[in-house]
């Protein structure tokens, strides 16, 4: 089996290769999108699915409507919004009224902010990023009577803080990097990154990954030739990391038979099996804490990553 051939080749370097090699575990995923989604007319809606699995994470609203706003009557509102999905949350700050209305606003961080659990965050729909009000009455010809929102009336390049389940239940740390211009009323979604490691943190603008997260004898496995790229793509959207003794493989294309192997830096194999399922949990029970490498074969095809069992 293919398998075991690489696995003699992987033991027998192995060992010589760390005696002289670290390297930090940054895990980041980045995604520039392209074209930029721009949000620029009242009643337009978007959201994101960060991860690829089918469970959208965050939407964004630009609204222009009237609303009866007790005790001040009919109130005009131009709003651009953030709505976190059940179970993912922006970091922010809340306010309330006299009348118990509760408001949210997302913070505009600059770049280089950690985000992680230090942060404020903020679980409710509705969450203002700039808000416009004013009295229909004189509408047409008068300046906004009230404003709020930290990204009124303009920011651009900024960072939203973000913390969101995958599909496993797992939190993760991330940002999304925006512009709110024209005083408020138009939206650009620029590109996000998230870290891939469970509740790791990661900086405003960082598209690699934290990189104070570093464990000993790390293997660099692009100079092992570990990791090989495939004409068909079909590891694309895969997504493997570790978390309480269990590697988590997501987004498994199961077009053809996957393997998965899980072997120590000796090249000794502490699990082998088939993946039948998109999402798969192993469970490796009482193995050692240290790194790992999961492989994944389909055909011809393979893809390696190293993981921290903790």
């Amino acid at each position: 089996m293919k398998f075991k051939k690489q696995i003699q080749w992987y033991s027998a370097f192995a060992t010589s290769y760390l005696l002289t090699h670290s390297i930090a575990n940054a895990d980041a995923v980045y995604v520039d999108i392209e074209p930029d989604i721009t949000l620029d007319n009242g009643g337009e809606f978007t959201a994101l699915d960060l991860n690829d699995d089918g469970i959208l994470d965050f939407g964004f609203m630009n609204t222009d409507f009237t609303w009866y706003d007790y005790p001040y009557g009919d109130v005009h509102f131009q709003r651009i919004m953030v709505n976190p999905f059940p179970g993912n949350k922006v970091a922010g700050s809340s306010s309330s009224t006299l009348y118990s209305y509760f408001y949210f606003y997302p913070f505009a961080l600059n770049e280089g902010v950690p985000i992680n659990e230090s942060l404020e965050f903020q679980v409710y729909w509705y969450q203002g990023m700039a808000t416009r009000i004013y009295d229909p009455n004189i509408f047409s010809t008068a300046t906004a009577t009230f404003t709020q929102g930290n990204w009124y009336p303009e920011m651009l390049d900024h960072y939203l803080g973000i913390n969101f389940k995958d599909e496993f239940g797992h939190g993760h740390y991330g940002w999304i990097r925006c512009d709110v211009k024209d005083e408020g009323r138009t939206l650009v979604i620029k590109d996000y990154a998230y870290e891939n490691r469970v509740n790791g943190q990661l900086l405003t603008g960082d598209t690699i990954g934290d990189t104070t997260f570093v464990k000993e004898h790390v293997i660099n496995l692009d100079s092992l030739n570990l990791v090989v790229e495939t004409s068909a793509n079909i590891f694309k959207d895969l997504h493997i990391y570790s978390f309480n003794k269990t590697v988590y493989i997501a987004n498994v294309n199961l077009n053809t038979d996957t393997q998965v192997l899980i072997l120590n830096l000796t090249g000794q194999v502490v699990y082998s099996g088939e993946i039948k399922n998109n999402n798969t949990a192993i469970q490796l029970g009482e193995t050692p804490k240290g790194n790992y490498i999961v492989r994944i074969q389909q055909g011809d095809e393979e893809i390696s990553k190293q993981v921290y069992i903790n």
